[in-house]
Order: C-alpha cells, then sequence, then structure tokens
C-alpha cells in the first residue's frame, strides 16, 4: 500500500492523507 500526501484542492486547503 501507497500512503503520501495531497494538498491544495480539498475544500479546507489543508493537507490529506490518500492510499491506494
Amino acid at each position: 500500500m501507497l500512503c503520501g500526501f495531497y494538498s491544495g484542492i480539498s475544500r479546507t486547503g489543508s493537507q490529506v492523507i490518500y492510499c491506494f
């Protein structure tokens, strides 16, 4: 499983953790 951080698109504008 790969996990990382994605930011800029979420409504709050904060970092979001995503996992595949």
